[in-house]
């Protein structure tokens, strides 16, 4: 029930119309993967963030078992 009622909700298919909590440093957040079901996505630490010229995050640095990728917001759920 938990993967198929409330994960879903985590990660949201809107634009940024109502102001939202930003990411930072030492959040966690799931990598969402497309090829692997919502179940199975990896926990990662947000270590760095890049802001937008609007000041809003849109791109961060994660920490995940071994090591450290680079994921636009739309792809991380926190």
């Amino acid at each position: 029930r938990w993967l198929h009622e409330y994960l879903p909700l985590l990660q949201e298919r809107k634009k940024w119309i109502l102001k939202r909590h930003n990411l930072a440093v030492n959040d966690l957040v799931l990598v969402v993967t497309e090829k692997l079901p919502c179940g199975h996505w990896l926990l990662g630490r947000v270590l760095k963030v890049f802001p937008g010229p609007d000041g809003l995050v849109r791109t961060a640095e994660v920490k995940i078992k071994n090591s450290t990728l680079l994921r636009p917001i739309s792809k991380l759920s926190s």
